[in-house]
Protein backbone atom coordinates (compact mmCIF):
# COMPACT_ATOMS: atom_id res chain seq x y z
CA UNK A 1 0.00 0.00 0.00
CA UNK A 2 3.03 2.32 0.89
CA UNK A 3 4.24 1.17 -2.94
CA UNK A 4 0.99 1.89 -4.11
CA UNK A 5 0.74 5.49 -2.56
CA UNK A 6 4.21 6.76 -3.08
CA UNK A 7 3.37 5.28 -7.04
CA UNK A 8 0.54 7.71 -7.13
CA UNK A 9 2.03 10.50 -5.90
CA UNK A 10 5.20 10.09 -8.17
CA UNK A 11 2.50 10.24 -10.70
CA UNK A 12 0.29 13.15 -9.78
CA UNK A 13 3.61 15.17 -9.75
CA UNK A 14 4.45 13.48 -13.18
CA UNK A 15 1.28 14.92 -14.22
CA UNK A 16 1.90 18.46 -12.72
CA UNK A 17 5.15 18.65 -14.51
CA UNK A 18 3.58 17.88 -17.97
CA UNK A 19 1.16 20.44 -17.42
CA UNK A 20 3.54 22.74 -16.24
CA UNK A 21 5.34 21.92 -19.43
CA UNK A 22 2.64 22.22 -21.73
CA UNK A 23 1.55 25.76 -20.48
CA UNK A 24 4.88 26.53 -20.88
CA UNK A 25 4.61 25.21 -24.65
CA UNK A 26 1.54 27.37 -24.78
CA UNK A 27 3.23 30.79 -23.90
CA UNK A 28 6.14 29.94 -26.07
CA UNK A 29 3.95 29.33 -29.00
CA UNK A 30 2.22 33.10 -28.10
CA UNK A 31 5.31 34.83 -27.47
CA UNK A 32 6.12 33.04 -30.68
CA UNK A 33 3.28 34.51 -32.56
CA UNK A 34 3.60 38.11 -31.09
CA UNK A 35 7.38 38.03 -32.59
CA UNK A 36 6.08 36.78 -36.17
CA UNK A 37 3.92 39.11 -36.09
CA UNK A 38 6.11 42.07 -35.44
CA UNK A 39 8.45 40.64 -37.78
CA UNK A 40 6.07 40.67 -40.93
CA UNK A 41 4.83 44.56 -39.84
CA UNK A 42 8.58 45.55 -39.70
CA UNK A 43 9.19 43.76 -43.39
CA UNK A 44 5.99 45.44 -44.33
CA UNK A 45 7.32 48.53 -43.38
CA UNK A 46 10.62 48.01 -44.76
CA UNK A 47 9.21 47.00 -48.08
CA UNK A 48 6.77 50.50 -48.32
CA UNK A 49 9.71 52.75 -47.50
CA UNK A 50 12.20 50.80 -49.77
CA UNK A 51 9.28 51.11 -52.55
CA UNK A 52 8.64 54.74 -51.72
CA UNK A 53 13.11 55.58 -51.72
CA UNK A 54 12.82 53.83 -55.53
CA UNK A 55 9.50 55.93 -56.45
CA UNK A 56 11.82 59.17 -55.49
CA UNK A 57 14.56 58.11 -57.29
CA UNK A 58 12.85 56.99 -60.33
CA UNK A 59 11.34 60.88 -60.57
CA UNK A 60 14.61 62.41 -59.69
CA UNK A 61 16.44 60.01 -62.29
CA UNK A 62 13.66 61.61 -64.71
CA UNK A 63 14.07 64.64 -63.61
CA UNK A 64 17.32 65.02 -63.97
CA UNK A 65 17.14 63.90 -67.88
CA UNK A 66 14.47 66.49 -68.69
CA UNK A 67 17.06 69.28 -66.93
CA UNK A 68 19.91 67.96 -68.71
CA UNK A 69 17.88 68.28 -72.22
CA UNK A 70 17.18 72.06 -71.19
CA UNK A 71 20.77 72.12 -70.31
CA UNK A 72 21.60 70.59 -74.02
CA UNK A 73 19.62 73.10 -76.00
CA UNK A 74 21.84 75.65 -75.41
CA UNK A 75 24.64 74.14 -76.57
CA UNK A 76 22.53 72.64 -79.72
CA UNK A 77 21.16 76.51 -80.54
CA UNK A 78 24.66 78.03 -80.33
CA UNK A 79 25.32 75.45 -83.30
CA UNK A 80 23.23 76.63 -85.50
CA UNK A 81 24.39 76.52 -88.93
CA UNK A 82 23.74 79.89 -90.28
CA UNK A 83 25.29 81.02 -93.73
CA UNK A 84 26.93 84.44 -92.39
CA UNK A 85 27.03 86.83 -95.09
CA UNK A 86 29.60 89.17 -95.79
CA UNK A 87 27.05 91.60 -97.19
CA UNK A 88 25.21 94.52 -94.78
CA UNK A 89 22.00 94.57 -96.48
CA UNK A 90 19.00 94.81 -94.40
CA UNK A 91 17.79 92.02 -97.01
CA UNK A 92 20.68 89.65 -96.00
CA UNK A 93 20.48 90.53 -92.49
CA UNK A 94 16.82 90.05 -91.89
CA UNK A 95 17.22 86.15 -93.30
CA UNK A 96 19.83 85.45 -91.12
CA UNK A 97 17.48 86.74 -88.59
CA UNK A 98 14.38 84.71 -89.31
CA UNK A 99 16.77 81.62 -90.07
CA UNK A 100 18.37 81.90 -86.14
CA UNK A 101 14.36 82.37 -85.06
CA UNK A 102 12.99 79.71 -86.98
CA UNK A 103 16.49 77.02 -85.63
CA UNK A 104 15.44 78.58 -82.01
CA UNK A 105 11.70 77.88 -82.94
CA UNK A 106 12.33 74.51 -84.12
CA UNK A 107 14.45 73.87 -81.20
CA UNK A 108 11.92 74.49 -77.96
CA UNK A 109 9.21 73.05 -80.03
CA UNK A 110 11.28 69.71 -80.52
CA UNK A 111 12.30 70.03 -76.49
CA UNK A 112 8.82 71.26 -75.71
CA UNK A 113 7.58 67.50 -77.11
CA UNK A 114 10.17 65.81 -75.56
CA UNK A 115 8.95 67.44 -71.74
CA UNK A 116 5.75 67.09 -73.01
CA UNK A 117 6.04 63.23 -73.68
CA UNK A 118 8.27 62.40 -70.31
CA UNK A 119 5.70 64.54 -67.90
CA UNK A 120 3.15 62.05 -69.75
CA UNK A 121 5.22 58.70 -69.31
CA UNK A 122 6.07 59.92 -65.77
CA UNK A 123 1.96 60.84 -65.24
CA UNK A 124 0.59 57.09 -66.82
CA UNK A 125 3.51 55.27 -64.43
CA UNK A 126 1.87 56.88 -61.35
CA UNK A 127 -1.22 55.97 -62.64
CA UNK A 128 -0.77 52.23 -63.35
CA UNK A 129 1.13 51.94 -59.58
CA UNK A 130 -1.84 53.80 -58.08
CA UNK A 131 -4.23 51.49 -59.84
CA UNK A 132 -2.21 48.54 -58.83
CA UNK A 133 -2.26 49.56 -55.45
CA UNK A 134 -5.74 50.12 -55.09
CA UNK A 135 -6.03 46.41 -55.75
CA UNK A 136 -4.34 45.32 -53.06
Amino acid sequence: EINLGKLGTKQNDIANKIIEINSSIHTLKSHNLKVEDKINNTQKEIMQHFKASQQQLARKDHIDIIENKINGLHSRLNKTEVIWTQNDSPKGTNLEQELIVNNIKTELRSEAQKIGNKVSNMYNDIWKKFLYWKTY
